[in-house]
């Protein structure tokens, strides 16, 4: 829960770590832990894993392209990596990034069909401990939140999503056409 003493998000009390070593990851989580602290410890590991990949791939592949915008996003220019910059400038970027992914979870708008009942479930644990989103201080771009959907869905998945809802509303401006959630 947030210290009401300081609303930034920064200077909250511990609720969980992520400790990396050589190719391992282990979150840890406290006894002021709440239902963010598992959302926010996988982020760190997915940018981790995301600057991995993006290091080992070709300049021109998605996951490359993606880590850019990333980086861009996170204040990194353009030969930084995550190991050349400082803690503090570290820190910074890994928390801003993991605070970005739970408001893209608070969203509920999941990037596929199958994750759609589990985003709601995030959605609901969200809006209780933050109560909205600027809560989070962050501002995610359209590309940030197409990188994360590109993280959690197959770019088929995703075109379905887009197109169920192009269906949808298409449906709901139809005259005496109603759209129940079945």
């Amino acid at each position: 829960r947030f210290n009401m003493a300081t609303p930034d998000i920064r200077y909250q009390d511990k609720r969980g770590q992520v400790s990396f070593t050589e190719g391992q990851s282990l979150i840890s989580f406290f006894k002021s832990r709440d239902a963010s602290t598992f959302a926010h410890e996988m982020a760190h590991i997915m940018l981790k894993m995301t600057e991995q990949y993006a290091l080992q791939s070709t300049p021109d592949s998605q996951i490359a392209k993606d880590f850019a915008t990333l980086k861009e996003y996170l204040g990194l220019t353009e030969g930084e990596t995550f190991a050349s910059i400082g803690q503090d400038r570290y820190t910074e970027a890994h928390e801003k990034f993991a605070r970005t992914f739970e408001a893209y979870l608070m969203t509920g708008e999941a990037p596929s069909v199958g994750l759609k009942r589990t985003f709601h479930k995030f959605k609901d644990w969200l809006v209780g401990i933050y109560k909205e989103l600027s809560a989070l201080n962050v501002e995610m771009s359209p590309e940030v939140q197409m990188v994360f959907d590109r993280m959690l869905a197959t770019e088929d998945e995703i075109t379905e999503v887009e197109t169920l809802a192009n269906y949808k509303k298409d449906v709901t401006q139809m005259e005496g056409v109603e759209v129940t959630a079945e």
